[in-house]
This record gives C-alpha cells, structure tokens and sequence, in this order.
C-alpha cells in the first residue's frame, strides 16, 4: 500500500487527520502566478507557504506560483512521514543570484509533542533532501533556497503508520525516540532485537520489536513483533512493555531497511480489526557512518554576470546533508552544488561546505569565488584594419590613413580614385579605435575620443547607420532609430553589408543587414540586437555576425550555409543562437563562412568552411559544423581574412594558414596551408589584419607591413605590382 493510499484510509477513519491527507493532492483552485523582478517581493498561498524574493536575486521578472501539489514530486523516502501538504513552487528550476526565504505550514498533530519536523525540498536529480538550518515558528517551518522546487514538511527518523477500524485504538503515525539492539544465543544462533520505543501521534506509548538471527547459509526470515493488548489494540502501554505479540514475517534479510508498507497487522493468524495496515520503514543492521569527502569543491574564476557552481560528493549513513558558506556565513540550501547566479564583484570570496549527518560532521577545504569584472576590448587595440583591396591605419595622435582601391568611396578622402600609398582619411583626427574588418568590407569604422561611431564608404544596406543608403565619401556619425549620435562605443566590426557596435555596458548594436532581431532586411541605424547582453567582444563578416559573452560563450547569427555559425546545423538563423562547445573564449574574428576563436588559456578554435585549409586543423574536410581546437598555444591574438586566418603568438611572431592565393600567407610562396606555419623574417608583432587578397602588421615600433595582392595598390608600398610574397615596410608611416 502507498502512502497516498494510506492517507486516503486516515481520512476515512480518522478525520483529525484531515490535513495530512491533504498533503498528498492538490487544491482545487491554486493563486494566480504574481510577476516579481528585480526589487523582490512576497508570494503567499492561501495555504499558508510563502516565498520571500530579496532585491537582485532576480534579474529580470518571474511569474512566480505557490501551489499545494504534489503533482509531478516524487515519494518521499520510506524513512519519512509526511507531516503537513506538498507544495510546488514554480517556475521549477528558477535560481536566484540571492537566497530567498521559504516558509512552509506543517500539522502539528502529526508531529509529537517536544519534536519537530524536518523542512525538505527536492534537488536537481529530483531527490528530497533536508534544508539545512530550517527554523520552526507554530506550525510552520522556514529556511532559504537558491532554486525553486517541491517542499514540504517531513518526520524523520523510524516511524510508522498505523490504521485500525477501532476508534478507541491508536492511530496515525508512531515516531520512535530511541532504537536499540541487543543479542542473544541459543544453541549457536544468534538472535539480534531491535526495539524501538516511542509514542503514537496521540502520545500513546508504543513499542517496536524487531528479531533477526545471525546465521550461515540462507538469509534468515526476519520477522518483528507487535505487542497486542486485545485482538483490536495495535500499541503497548507502559504497563505491558515488553509485550507479547504476534509475529510476521516481513523480509529475508540480516541488514538493510525493512519496508513496513502495506503490511498486515495479525494476531493468531487473523488481520487485527479486518483492515489495519502499516505504513513506514526502519533501518537494522550495520552501523552508521559519518560523513567522508569524496570530491573537494574547486575553485571557480569567472566573468562578471555569469553563473559559479561549487560541487561537493559526500558519502555517509544515514545520507548527509550539506550547509554551504560564504566567509564562514551560512549561504545556499540542503544541496551538494552550490550556484551564484548573474555574479558579482561582491561574491568575490572563501567558499566551503559543512557536510553531517546524525553521526557527526565534517567541513570541505576552502575554494576561493573569484569574479573578474566586466571586461571590453582596449579602445587602442585595433590600429590597422584590411577590407576588399583597401586598407586602413590609425596614428597614436587619432589621424586616420586609407590606401587601396575607393570602391564604393571606402577611401573616404572624397576624392574618388584609387592610391598607392597611405593619403588621410578626412574630418576624424580624434579616433581611438578602428573598426575589426572584415577581408569584403568596403566601408571603414572609427570611434572617436567622445565615444561616438563615425562611418565611410560603401552603404547600399545601410551599414553606416546614418540614416540613409547612399555611399559616404568622408565620414559620418552613426546614429539611433531616433536619430541621435551613437556614443558609448568601445569596438566596432564591419562585415560585407552589415556593422556591429559593442557599447560600454555589454550591449550590441547592429545597421545594415543581419540585423539579429529575428527578421530579414536591412536597416538604415543602429538598434540594439535583442538578447544580447554582458558581451566583451564582437565580428562581423559576409552576412554571418559573432558575440562573445562575459561568461566566455559565444552567440552567432546570419547565413550559415557551410557551418559557419557553429551550432551542429546548416540552418540559418535571424536572431543569436549559441555555438556549440566553447567556453572561456575572449576573442573572435570572422572570415567567409568561418570563424576563429581565441580562448583564456591561448588556444584557438575554428569551425565553418574550410576549402582553403581556413580552419587550420590539417584536414581536407571541406566544412566543419562545430568548433575543434588547433595544435596552437600561447596564442594572443587573431585575425582572418577572406579565406585565410593568422595567430599573434606571445613572442611576437605569427602564424599563418588557409587560403595563400597571390601570398597572402606571406611565407614566400603561393601554396594554401591546412595547418599553421610560421612567418619567416616576421617578428615584435603587435597587431595584424587579413583582408581580400592580401594583409598587414604593425610592429611594437610602430612600422607597417603588407604582403599579398597589390592590384590596386592595396599594400601602401607605392606601386601596383601585382603581388609580394613575404612581408614589406611601407615607407613614410609610423603609427606609434
């Protein structure tokens, strides 16, 4: 017989047990969800229950619901005893970056006088465990949680029900205060009893006797004895302890739990009243054992606004629980993880875990949380930039250069026409950053010493952002969809007919095309691109647009014909969807239809097409749909550009590989490479750039270097020879 089961017979024979059958159904009307956010707030249920959400545990609102269910719970273990109803709290699984407060009502008719039960929610594996630290007040009990879930109040320890149809006998549960065992020999058998001693819930005394023997060969038939004043009296006073009884068997075993569940009472072989039965367990056998460590929690380093997790395995008898702390103050619930959710600079800080059962207890080694704070590429990081057959430069004092070809006025001189060598870039004298390029690119980004976003070139999609379409042969400043001036930048990118903006505050802007907001077309201002957010870098490229997240995630959008977005699938996605298997990156540049991606630890990943060898990995696979890690290290920087990708190691060389069409690899040859191969004569590299056909550095003393296609005097080298194959100074140019 089921407990649930069990509870129906109470309420049928007993009603002042009303309320502990209602601990296992559900309320006929449940409170409507009440929306609680950011500030915090109070959920009651009619019930009783209560959840108190402080300010900025929560960081957008949550629908949140208190109901009287045990829909869906799983049963509590066969050593409790309901005391009071199940109560779900929903939305199941939502975490909160601060403990909340939980109160839940238990009937304290099913408690016995001087105890109290335990408070019990379940974990993520769908177990029930006890929430360390829990208070009583009345009849409710209160703790904290991290996580939402079913709860519920619970007697612990050997207990049983007990059901009979007479009125005048003892009914409902039995909670045992004392267990103990002695032995005895007869005949060279060793009888071992267990009794427990105790009072019914109507604080009658009661008696359990359990007799085991101790013998070879075949598990011996364990049998208990309830002592039985009449044929209808299922307890034993203190006056008749130790008392006779009647004897069934109820398992084969010398150690374990025996489960009294659905057991028969009998006396002389006949059920006790027609329909009395048992409800519970009780452990023999063995001995209990405190609680061991198994796994240490580590220590965790992360970005500011993403999620810590600390882990603890214990073993023990009975099961431990866990109580998590924060510089040696209580934090978390009952649960061997622990989570800081949306972390801060606050949570920076000593983490353990006592860990103790009935036994004793044990407390972890200390792991340390540390939180880095919200990072965003430096404003002076991208000096040099490469597009379709044009180049660009940035002077330490905000002068802008432009050489190359001014297909769609990407020279932004206003002068129309190609040239050979680095001429300004007009009306900007102030820039503190370039834009990341993308080797299509014909329109170039600066951010300017205020923070604003200021355009040039090709505009057929908008990318400029200045509210219009037409080409723009000098610069203009980017703007909103209210028409002011975007400010805040800290890094832009520039793709084929698309530009991204990473502002101050983790947002992401997008004009032109493959907008992310889950629609097509294109848009002639910067919007924010919805979802985004705590993001630290960004890449643009052919109608493919990349973000990586403070957390080190990154997130992809756009045409995803060859793999390119690094999600599994061929499958093109409007708005930002995350790629597949990358943690830790903080860096990422985007080519045609692939990508490559730096990590905290100076490894590179890549993913997409690879006709060319783009990806790096040595194969001749010809796209890639997931992302897999190079034999690269000590890696600081990279750069791609059309088919082609380079690596800026820690001593100042660089790695080359893809796509070596004209030399663009620079390595003195016109050979594609599938793996990365050194520069030669190429060293105290500070920053690089890959464009169409060709590519540049600038070394830590400031000089400029190209190689690669030169038809339209790409390089700056003064001329249009038609390709170099290894690196070149430009004269006349010193960004430093």
């Amino acid at each position: 017989m089921t407990r649930r089961t069990l509870a129906a017979l109470l309420c049928a024979w007993a009603l002042a047990l009303l309320s502990a059958c209602g601990g296992g159904g559900d309320e006929a009307s449940q409170p409507p969800p009440q929306g609680i956010g950011p500030a915090g707030g109070t959920v009651t249920s009619p019930a009783g229950a209560q959840v108190v959400v402080p300010a900025n545990a929560l960081a957008q609102t949550v629908d949140i619901q208190i109901a009287q269910s045990s829909a869906g719970a799983p049963a509590l273990p066969v050593d409790l005893s309901p005391a009071g109803p199940v109560f779900a709290f929903t939305p199941h699984g939502t975490a909160f970056g601060a403990p909340v407060t939980v109160t839940v009502p238990f009937d304290p008719a099913l408690v016995p006088a001087g105890a109290t039960p335990s408070l019990l929610k379940t974990n993520a594996q769908g177990q029930w465990e006890a929430v360390a630290g829990a208070t009583p007040s009345g009849a409710t009990l209160t703790g904290e949680a991290t996580s939402f879930s079913w709860w519920a109040a619970a007697m612990q320890g050997p207990s049983l029900q007990v059901v009979s149809s007479n009125p005048a006998d003892a009914q409902g549960r039995l909670s045992f205060s004392s267990v103990t065992a002695s032995e005895s020999v007869v005949n060279g058998v060793t009888t071992v009893r267990v009794t427990a001693i105790g009072t019914t819930a109507s604080g009658l005394p009661a008696r359990l006797e359990i007799d085991f023997e101790q013998s070879t060969g075949a598990n011996p038939t364990v049998v208990f004895t309830w002592g039985a004043g009449s044929s209808n009296v299922v307890y034993c006073t203190a006056a008749t302890n130790p008392c006779a009884g009647t004897t069934v068997v109820v398992a084969n075993s010398t150690s374990g739990r025996i489960d009294f569940s659905g057991q028969q009472l009998n006396v002389g072989g006949s059920p006790v009243g027609g329909a009395a039965q048992l409800s519970g367990s009780i452990a023999y056998g063995g001995a209990n054992v405190g609680p061991t460590i198994v796994t240490q929690p580590q220590n965790q380093t992360v970005q500011a606004g993403s999620t810590a997790t600390f882990t603890v395995a214990a073993t023990g008898t009975p099961p431990p629980v866990f109580q998590w702390r924060k510089n040696g103050v209580n934090v978390g619930t009952n649960s061997s993880t622990l989570s800081f959710v949306a972390a801060t600079a606050d949570h920076g800080a000593q983490i353990d875990v006592v860990v103790s059962n009935s036994v004793g207890s044990v407390t972890s080694a200390v792991a340390v949380l540390t939180v880095n704070s919200l990072t965003t590429p430096p404003l002076n990081a991208v000096r040099i930039a490469a597009g379709n057959r044009v180049s660009y430069a940035r002077a330490n004092g905000g002068a802008l250069l432009s050489w190359g070809s001014d297909s769609g006025e990407a020279l932004g001189n206003d002068a129309g026409g190609a040239r050979n060598a680095p001429g300004p870039v007009l009306d900007v004298t102030d820039a503190v950053a370039l834009a990341q390029g993308y080797g299509g690119a014909s329109h170039g980004l600066t951010i300017r010493a205020n923070g604003e976003v200021w355009g040039w070139g090709f505009n057929g999609q908008g990318q400029l952002g200045n509210q219009g379409t037409a080409n723009a042969p000098r610069p203009m400043s980017m703007k909103d969809a209210g028409g002011n001036v975007v400010t805040g930048a800290v890094a832009t990118s520039t793709g084929t007919t698309n530009s991204l903006v990473l502002l101050a505050d983790g947002n992401v802007l997008s004009a032109g095309a493959n907008k992310g907001d889950g629609t097509t077309g294109s848009r002639s201002f910067a919007a924010p691109v919805p979802g985004l957010s705590n993001v630290v870098a960004i890449a643009a490229a052919a109608n493919v647009s990349y973000a990586v997240r403070a957390d080190g995630t990154v997130w992809a959008w756009g045409d995803n014909t060859n793999g390119a977005l690094g999600d599994g699938t061929e499958t093109l996605r409007l708005a930002p969807v995350q790629v597949s298997g990358l943690t830790g990156i903080v860096a990422i540049a985007a080519g045609f239809q692939f990508a490559v991606a730096l990590d905290a630890n100076g490894e590179v990943w890549s993913w997409g097409a690879n006709a060319r060898g783009q990806l790096g990995d040595g194969s001749a696979a010809a796209n890639r749909l997931t992302p897999a890690k190079l034999a690269l290290s000590g890696v600081t920087a990279v750069a791609v550009g059309i088919e082609h990708a380079f690596a800026l190691m820690s001593d100042g060389t660089v790695r080359a590989w893809g796509s070596n069409v004209n030399g663009r690899l620079g390595i003195g040859d016109t050979s594609d490479r599938r793996s990365p191969v050194a520069i030669p004569n190429l060293t105290g590299v500070a920053a690089i750039a890959g464009g169409n056909g060709h590519s540049l550095a600038v070394r830590s003393d400031g000089s400029v270097w190209a190689w690669g296609e030169n038809v339209s005097g790409e390089l700056g080298l003064g001329s249009t020879a038609t390709r170099f194959l290894t690196p070149q100074q430009l004269s006349g140019i010193n960004l430093n």
